[in-house]
C-alpha cells in the first residue's frame, strides 16, 4: 500500500513511519525539513503542509496527517485542516487525520463532548476547539476521510502493550477505568485501520488495555 505521512519527523509521526516501514508498505515522508528524518527511507516530499497540492498526494492510497501545532494554538489546525480538504476533494485518496480527544462524547448517552466539560486547561481547550472545527469541516466535505481521536491521556512515553480496543466517537476506558493510550499502541492501531478500514468517513478512538 502506498502511504504518505505528513509530519513524519514529529514524535508520533516517527512511530507511524516506523510501523509502516516494518509492515513493508511503500511509504513517503511528507516533511518541512528532510534533514530531520532519522529513518532509512527513500521517498520524501519536502514541503510545508500548506504548500501541498493535489498532484503531490494523488499517487497515494492513504495519507496520514500527524500535523501538530504547539498546545494553545487553535488556528493552525483549522487552516491546515481546510488546506487538506481542498487538496483531497475530488480524489479517492483516503485522508486519515490524527486529531484530539476533545471532540469525543463523554458517554454514549450524552450529547456532551470532552470540550464541553470545563475540565481542560485553557491552552488544551483552544487546541481542542481547533481540532473539533477541523472534524466538523471534514464531515461536511466530500473527502474520503477518517479522524482518529486518542484517549484522554495520550502518553508519549508509555509502553506499547500491543493490546488495544477500538471505538467510535465516545471516550473509552479500559478495564482499570482509565482513558489511556500510549503513542506506541496508537501507531499500531492506526496502521491496522489503514490496512483494514472500518471507519471510512467516521471518527474513531482507541484505548490501551
Amino acid at each position: 500500500m502506498k502511504i504518505g505521512i505528513i509530519g513524519a519527523t514529529g514524535r508520533f509521526g516517527k512511530l507511524l513511519l516506523k510501523e509502516s516501514i516494518n509492515r513493508k508498505h511503500d511509504v513517503t515522508a511528507i516533511v518541512r525539513d528532510a534533514n530531520k528524518i532519522d529513518s532509512l527511507i527513500e521517498n520524501v516530499i519536502e514541503k510545508n503542509v500548506n504548500t501541498l497540492s493535489t498532484d503531490d498526494i494523488k499517487v497515494f492510497d492513504v495519507v496520514i496527517s500527524a500535523f501538530g501545532a504547539p498546545i494553545g494554538e487553535r488556528k493552525p489546525h483549522i487552516y491546515v485542516g481546510q488546506t487538506l480538504i481542498n487538496i483531497f476533494e475530488g480524489t479517492d485518496v483516503r485522508l486519515l487525520i490524527v486529531g484530539g480527544a476533545g471532540s469525543l462524547y463523554i458517554d454514549s448517552y450524552s450529547k456532551k463532548k470532552v470540550i464541553d466539560t470545563g475540565n481542560l486547561s485553557n491552552d488544551v481547550q483552544k487546541t481542542a476547539i481547533g481540532q473539533d472545527i477541523n472534524l466538523k469541516a471534514l464531515k461536511e466535505s466530500n473527502v474520503n476521510w477518517s479522524y482518529f481521536s486518542p484517549s484522554a491521556y495520550f502518553d508519549k512515553d508509555g509502553l506499547g502493550t500491543g493490546k488495544y480496543r477500538f471505538g467510535n466517537n465516545v471516550l473509552l476506558k479500559n478495564d482499570f477505568g482509565e482513558s489511556y493510550l500510549s503513542y506506541l499502541d496508537a501507531a499500531l492501531a492506526i496502521i491496522d485501520e489503514v490496512e483494514t478500514p472500518n471507519y471510512i468517513k467516521k471518527q474513531f478512538t482507541v484505548v490501551s488495555e
